[in-house]
Protein backbone atom coordinates (compact mmCIF):
# COMPACT_ATOMS: atom_id res chain seq x y z
CA UNK A 1 0.00 0.00 0.00
CA UNK A 2 1.52 3.25 -0.94
CA UNK A 3 2.30 6.11 1.52
CA UNK A 4 -0.39 8.69 0.27
CA UNK A 5 -3.05 5.73 -0.20
CA UNK A 6 -2.61 5.01 3.65
CA UNK A 7 -2.21 8.74 4.70
CA UNK A 8 -5.80 9.10 2.80
CA UNK A 9 -7.43 5.95 4.31
CA UNK A 10 -6.25 7.32 7.72
CA UNK A 11 -7.61 10.66 6.65
CA UNK A 12 -11.25 9.32 6.00
CA UNK A 13 -11.17 7.36 9.21
CA UNK A 14 -10.39 10.32 11.25
CA UNK A 15 -13.28 12.49 8.84
CA UNK A 16 -15.68 9.56 9.60
CA UNK A 17 -14.64 9.10 13.21
CA UNK A 18 -15.73 13.38 13.75
CA UNK A 19 -18.85 12.70 12.12
CA UNK A 20 -20.15 10.51 14.12
CA UNK A 21 -18.98 11.89 17.14
CA UNK A 22 -20.67 15.23 15.93
CA UNK A 23 -23.66 13.34 15.03
CA UNK A 24 -23.86 11.96 19.31
CA UNK A 25 -23.74 15.59 20.41
CA UNK A 26 -26.21 17.44 17.98
CA UNK A 27 -28.87 18.67 19.28
CA UNK A 28 -31.46 21.27 17.22
CA UNK A 29 -30.77 25.29 18.09
CA UNK A 30 -34.19 24.68 19.71
CA UNK A 31 -32.70 22.10 22.25
CA UNK A 32 -30.12 23.94 22.91
CA UNK A 33 -31.83 26.88 23.96
CA UNK A 34 -34.11 24.60 25.91
CA UNK A 35 -30.88 23.48 27.90
CA UNK A 36 -30.23 26.67 28.46
CA UNK A 37 -33.26 28.38 29.49
CA UNK A 38 -33.69 24.88 31.88
CA UNK A 39 -30.36 25.91 33.49
CA UNK A 40 -30.90 29.86 33.78
CA UNK A 41 -34.77 28.94 35.54
CA UNK A 42 -33.22 26.28 38.05
CA UNK A 43 -30.30 28.60 39.10
CA UNK A 44 -32.65 31.58 40.07
CA UNK A 45 -34.65 28.54 41.65
CA UNK A 46 -31.94 27.20 43.53
CA UNK A 47 -30.62 30.94 44.87
CA UNK A 48 -34.02 31.96 45.66
CA UNK A 49 -34.52 28.99 47.53
CA UNK A 50 -30.94 29.57 49.17
CA UNK A 51 -32.47 33.04 50.30
CA UNK A 52 -34.75 31.54 51.74
CA UNK A 53 -33.36 29.71 54.35
CA UNK A 54 -31.78 33.55 55.66
CA UNK A 55 -35.30 35.31 54.71
CA UNK A 56 -38.39 33.51 56.28
CA UNK A 57 -39.31 32.05 59.66
CA UNK A 58 -42.49 30.63 57.93
CA UNK A 59 -42.40 26.82 58.34
CA UNK A 60 -44.14 25.94 55.26
CA UNK A 61 -41.24 28.50 53.06
CA UNK A 62 -38.58 26.77 54.62
CA UNK A 63 -40.06 23.49 53.36
CA UNK A 64 -41.07 24.38 50.30
CA UNK A 65 -37.04 25.76 49.61
CA UNK A 66 -35.78 22.80 50.84
CA UNK A 67 -37.72 20.89 48.04
CA UNK A 68 -36.58 22.96 45.58
CA UNK A 69 -33.35 22.75 46.56
CA UNK A 70 -33.24 19.22 46.47
CA UNK A 71 -35.01 18.36 43.73
CA UNK A 72 -33.40 21.40 41.48
CA UNK A 73 -29.86 20.78 42.48
CA UNK A 74 -30.34 16.72 41.15
CA UNK A 75 -31.63 18.09 37.81
CA UNK A 76 -28.98 20.56 37.58
CA UNK A 77 -26.37 17.80 37.77
CA UNK A 78 -27.96 15.74 35.39
CA UNK A 79 -28.84 18.90 32.51
CA UNK A 80 -24.91 19.89 33.19
CA UNK A 81 -23.83 16.10 32.38
CA UNK A 82 -26.49 16.00 29.32
CA UNK A 83 -25.31 19.31 28.14
CA UNK A 84 -21.67 18.01 28.31
CA UNK A 85 -22.59 15.27 26.26
CA UNK A 86 -24.37 17.01 23.84
CA UNK A 87 -21.68 19.58 23.41
CA UNK A 88 -23.82 22.32 24.75
CA UNK A 89 -22.28 25.24 26.53
CA UNK A 90 -24.44 26.89 29.99
CA UNK A 91 -24.35 30.25 30.96
CA UNK A 92 -21.52 30.82 32.84
CA UNK A 93 -23.03 32.76 35.27
CA UNK A 94 -26.89 34.33 36.38
CA UNK A 95 -28.57 36.87 33.55
CA UNK A 96 -29.17 40.43 34.93
CA UNK A 97 -32.93 39.45 35.10
CA UNK A 98 -31.89 36.66 37.57
CA UNK A 99 -29.45 39.16 39.83
CA UNK A 100 -32.15 41.32 39.65
CA UNK A 101 -34.62 38.99 40.69
CA UNK A 102 -32.82 37.71 43.77
CA UNK A 103 -31.40 41.27 44.36
CA UNK A 104 -35.19 42.38 44.64
CA UNK A 105 -36.10 39.32 47.24
CA UNK A 106 -33.00 39.78 49.29
CA UNK A 107 -34.27 43.43 50.03
CA UNK A 108 -37.61 41.75 51.44
CA UNK A 109 -38.21 41.26 55.08
CA UNK A 110 -40.12 38.33 56.43
CA UNK A 111 -43.88 38.26 55.37
CA UNK A 112 -42.99 40.56 51.85
CA UNK A 113 -39.99 38.29 51.69
CA UNK A 114 -42.55 34.96 51.74
CA UNK A 115 -45.46 36.50 49.88
CA UNK A 116 -42.75 37.46 46.87
CA UNK A 117 -41.03 34.15 46.25
CA UNK A 118 -44.36 32.26 46.57
CA UNK A 119 -45.54 34.20 43.85
CA UNK A 120 -42.47 34.91 41.75
CA UNK A 121 -40.52 31.76 42.81
CA UNK A 122 -43.21 29.55 43.12
CA UNK A 123 -46.07 30.20 41.19
CA UNK A 124 -44.59 32.35 38.19
CA UNK A 125 -41.54 30.45 37.39
CA UNK A 126 -42.88 27.19 37.92
CA UNK A 127 -45.39 28.33 35.36
CA UNK A 128 -42.92 29.16 32.89
CA UNK A 129 -40.66 26.06 33.58
CA UNK A 130 -43.60 23.80 33.31
CA UNK A 131 -44.46 25.14 29.79
CA UNK A 132 -40.87 25.24 28.84
CA UNK A 133 -40.30 21.49 29.74
CA UNK A 134 -44.07 20.54 28.12
CA UNK A 135 -42.60 21.96 24.85
CA UNK A 136 -39.04 20.12 25.01
CA UNK A 137 -41.19 16.73 25.95
CA UNK A 138 -43.85 17.11 22.38
CA UNK A 139 -40.72 19.01 20.42
CA UNK A 140 -37.52 17.31 21.33
CA UNK A 141 -35.82 14.81 18.67
CA UNK A 142 -32.82 13.75 20.60
CA UNK A 143 -34.53 11.05 22.77
CA UNK A 144 -31.79 12.31 25.89
CA UNK A 145 -33.07 16.27 25.75
CA UNK A 146 -36.41 14.69 25.68
CA UNK A 147 -35.97 12.05 28.51
CA UNK A 148 -34.65 14.58 30.61
CA UNK A 149 -37.53 16.97 29.82
CA UNK A 150 -40.01 13.73 30.41
CA UNK A 151 -38.07 12.82 33.36
CA UNK A 152 -38.18 16.99 35.41
CA UNK A 153 -41.51 17.91 34.00
CA UNK A 154 -43.21 15.93 37.10
CA UNK A 155 -41.19 17.34 39.93
CA UNK A 156 -41.68 21.19 37.95
CA UNK A 157 -45.59 20.61 38.21
CA UNK A 158 -45.35 19.29 42.03
CA UNK A 159 -43.29 22.65 43.08
CA UNK A 160 -46.26 24.51 41.11
CA UNK A 161 -48.73 22.61 42.99
CA UNK A 162 -46.66 23.58 46.30
CA UNK A 163 -46.35 27.06 45.48
CA UNK A 164 -49.91 27.80 44.52
CA UNK A 165 -50.96 26.45 48.34
CA UNK A 166 -47.84 28.35 49.75
CA UNK A 167 -49.12 31.66 47.75
CA UNK A 168 -52.56 31.05 49.52
CA UNK A 169 -50.52 30.18 53.11
CA UNK A 170 -48.60 33.98 52.48
CA UNK A 171 -51.26 36.00 52.35
CA UNK A 172 -52.25 38.68 55.01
Amino acid sequence: MSKTLRKAMRLSIAVLAMAGAAGVHAVTAQEQEFLRKADQAGELEMQASRLAATHTQNVEVRRFADAMLHDHQMAAEELERLARRKGVALPAGPTPETEHALARLESLQQADFDREYADTIGVKAHHEAVALFRQATKDSRDKDVQAFAVKTLPALERHLQMAERLTSDTRP
